[in-house]
């Protein structure tokens, strides 16, 4: 269904462009945390499935990151 194309979508951009459709329109990317580099597949995988939970989406940690961002080991930024 519409969740399961959002979820293709998320994962396949973020894992072969480091950004989706939407990131791209508005000038960020997706990156590692630990060191800046490119995500690897298995950390679009992580994010794509924790973010269409919605919970892990909207609930921030203390440097303001979802958790499906701290869980994944990834982080947006300006690209």
């Amino acid at each position: 269904t519409v969740l399961a194309l959002f979820f293709a979508e998320i994962a396949i951009l973020s894992a072969l462009q480091g950004a989706t459709l939407g990131h791209r329109i508005f000038g960020v990317k997706i990156i590692r945390f630990a060191d800046g580099g490119t995500i690897t597949p298995l950390q679009a995988l992580i994010r794509s499935a924790l973010l269409v939970t919605v919970i892990f989406a909207i609930t921030f940690d203390e440097n303001g990151r979802g958790l499906h961002e701290r869980f994944s080991g990834t982080v947006l930024t300006r690209s």
